[in-house]
């Protein structure tokens, strides 16, 4: 099926083996797919087409290391934790695409929820590293948001107890008038100002952690081989940085994107949300672009106002440009009854990773752009809130 000597021909679906010579051990995801190039005009190849590959045989286990790395942009000292993958230690001459992800504290918690090690050697993923930026909460908002805003603290009481049970019924039932919303909000919450530090946090990724993380764990540094991954404030600094910083970031993935950002002040969280990043961002950075991927996904029962409808309202204005196009390189999923929580973010994100990093053969994601109908909106509310004040909640949706 190759010998067409009259154009240039490609001999696809055929599948080399690697083994080691004596054992006969096949490699770690060993069989793989490469498009082979027969020279035009020849039956011999007097110019050979090169295949590069980076065989492991034994290892079916990454690793998680945790180090300090020194921000000049950020003048202070930055947490990591990096994911490296199984063949890392074993093949020392391999490079790997590298995923950024925003509250990298919890990373260990997602590797083990996703179970990557199983997915990359199965040969449903392929490999790549994952560097965790690790925050301590209190400046949470500040690191990931790209302008002025307002964040709460309790009058009285911690997040934890709900600021010592405070009646903040309008929040959870949201059927109050807005007078009523702020007579419960001053009650209970003081409103401060934020200072935002999303761009010099991007700037740390951009200038000091990526070179980092090539430096010392063969991280590729080209735009097609950079992502950053993000959820609730998290996933708005991921779109933030893939639209403003085109050339740096290939992919993006932006879950639960809080995209109702800021609040301020002077104004009351709901109702006083601008939605800059739709409202304003999109409207610039609208000059030729380098592919990239995006990827948005959001639960059915995070409320209409704020999230979903602000996530369709983003991923449309997207689609609208010569750039993007739903499930070529663009997908927003609407997950049905799933609320704004941690949980909910790592029982989803395979999803986006089967989409970004998947190996050939592995489930093809399509976009589901309208999702099912919103429950448990009075948790959903809670937990955006208290995500926006720092404090990463665990809530069970109910209907």
């Amino acid at each position: 099926n190759c010998k067409n000597t009259h154009r240039t021909v490609f001999c696809n679906k055929h599948r080399i083996r690697i083994r080691t010579g004596q054992d006969k051990i096949d490699m770690v995801v060993g069989d793989f797919v490469r498009a082979l190039q027969i020279s035009k005009w020849s039956l011999t190849f007097n110019s050979p087409p090169t295949i590069t590959v980076y065989p492991w045989f034994f290892m079916k286990q990454g690793g998680l290391k945790k180090e300090n790395v020194t921000s000049p942009e950020l003048e202070q000292v930055r947490p990591i934790q990096v994911y490296l993958p199984p063949s890392f230690k074993e093949n020392i001459y391999k490079p790997y695409q590298v995923l950024f992800l925003n509250d990298g504290q919890f990373l260990d918690i997602a590797i083990a929820s996703l179970h990557l090690d199983k997915e990359i050697t199965s040969k449903q993923l392929n490999e790549f590293i994952v560097v965790g930026i690790e925050n301590n909460m209190t400046e949470r908002t500040s690191l990931l948001t790209p302008s002025n805003g307002t964040t709460f603290e309790c009058k009285n009481g911690t997040f934890a107890n709900r600021c010592q049970s405070c009646n903040i019924s309008c929040l959870e039932h949201l059927n109050c008038t807005k007078a009523e919303f702020r007579v419960q909000i001053t009650k209970c919450l003081k409103v401060l100002p934020t200072v935002p530090k999303g761009e010099k946090y991007l700037d740390f990724i951009q200038y000091s952690l990526l070179t980092y993380v090539h430096l010392n764990y063969r991280a590729l540094t080209e735009q097609k081989n950079v992502g950053i991954m993000g959820y609730s404030l998290g996933g708005l600094i991921s779109c933030h940085a893939a639209w403003t910083r085109p050339a740096v970031f290939g992919s993006a993935v932006c879950s639960s994107p809080s995209f109702w950002w800021p609040v301020p002040l002077g104004k009351y969280f709901p109702f006083g949300a601008q939605f800059e990043f739709i409202n304003k961002t999109l409207s610039k950075f609208q000059d030729k672009r380098p592919l990239q991927r995006i990827y948005i996904d959001m639960g059915s029962a995070e409320g209409d106002f704020l999230m979903v409808d602000a996530s369709k309202r983003a991923a449309n204005r997207m689609a609208e440009t010569p750039y993007f196009e739903f499930d070529r390189n663009l997908w927003l999923m609407i997950l049905d009854k799933q609320n704004h929580s941690l949980n909910a973010f790592l029982s989803r994100s395979w999803q986006p990773l089967y989409t970004l990093y998947g190996s050939e053969g592995s489930l093809n994601v399509k976009s589901n752009r309208e999702g099912g109908s919103a429950c448990a909106v009075s948790a959903s509310f809670m937990t955006i809130l208290f995500s926006l004040m720092g404090t990463v909640m665990h809530v069970t949706s109910s209907s």
